[in-house]
Formats: structure tokens, sequence, C-alpha cells
């Protein structure tokens, strides 16, 4: 296998069109999309529960006004992703390059975080990916988009610096401006130039 077929296999179709858009600062319509839902799935676990009980009343609990009960729920679970909307729409994404620290972890071991580290020799723990699944090989250096949460740091999208078009997914103007303009909204930056 050639060098260029081996650096095509690692980064996929999918990879390649959000390093395009990371580039600029921004994120792809599907990356926005699984970060603004992304509490609906703890909302709809507790929820359910809730829902076998209130399911077979529904027609008693609506005719006595439980309506109002209903467009609670529906409220706050609409609230929580404009939140989140309006929350990640003014954080900014970081780019780095960093060498991978490990292989990726088998898929059954899927709790175990993706380790980077930049070439200062900090340490990122990726727990959540909004990326294909990478093929991190250790001591192998990347070009990283990712955004920083309170506990985790986010994968948005990654590929070999080796890789024949890394020069065309490297940041560009538009992600520069945008970093900046961005960082004063970004809570860990205020905390960090205080």
């Amino acid at each position: 296998m050639s060098m260029t077929e081996r650096d095509t296999d690692l980064v996929v179709p999918e990879m390649r069109d959000r390093l395009l858009v990371n580039r600029s600062g921004k994120l792809t319509p599907s990356q926005w999309f699984d970060l603004v839902i992304q509490p609906l799935t703890p909302m709809l676990l507790l929820l359910l529960p809730a829902g076998v009980f209130v399911l077979p009343r529904l027609f008693l609990l609506l005719a006595r006004g439980g309506w109002v009960l209903l467009l609670l729920v529906l409220v706050i679970i609409v609230g929580s992703f404009v939140f989140r909307a309006r929350q990640y729409a003014r954080r900014p994404l970081h780019h780095a390059t960093m060498t991978a620290r490990a292989n990726t972890p088998p898929v059954w071991m899927f709790w175990r975080p993706l380790v980077l580290a930049t070439d200062d020799g900090t340490i990122l723990h990726f727990g959540k990916r909004l990326a294909p699944r990478p093929k991190i090989v250790r001591g192998q250096r990347y070009t990283v988009y990712y955004l920083r949460e309170v506990n985790d740091n986010v994968l948005l999208s990654i590929a070999p610096l080796d890789h024949p078009k890394t020069s065309h997914w490297q940041p560009d103007n538009a992600f520069h401006e945008r970093a900046t303009r961005r960082a004063g909204n970004d809570p860990k930056i205020k905390n960090a130039n205080d």
C-alpha cells in the first residue's frame, strides 16, 4: 500500500468535510446538532419512567388541565436546547498540533478517551468526539480541532500532519478572527486571563 493510499484511509471523506469547515472556526451542521441535543438522552431516560405511569392516564390528565404540565416539560426541553445552542455559538474552536500518546482504543473500550499531547507537553484527554472514529497511531503527529468543556475536551476533527492535504486543513484567517471575537465569551479563557 502506498503512502497516499494509507493517508487517504486515515482521513475518511466525512472527516475531510469537517476539517474544511472547522478550519474557519465553525461547526458543521451535524456537529452543531449533536452538541445541542446532547442533553436529550439523559432527559428522555429520566422522563421515560414518568411517561410509563402517565401515558395510560394522559387523556384523563389532559382533561383536568394536565396540558399545563405537558407544556412545562416541553418548555424545559426546548429551553435546554436554546441554552446549549447559545452557549456553543459563543465558544471558540481550538486548533493545535498534537502527538498521539496511545493508539486508538479498541471499539469495545468505548469509554477510554483519546490521549494527545501538545508541543509544550500538555496532555489532553478527548472523552467525547463529534467526528468519525479516527485511527490514531502512537507517536504520530496530528492537526486537531477541538472544543473545551468544563470537564473534558471534545474532538471535532483530526488528520495526520504528514497527510498530503494537511495545508488545506490548517486554520484560515476567519478561524483566528472568530477565535479572537469569541475568546471574551469563553469562561475558561476569562479565568485564565484574570
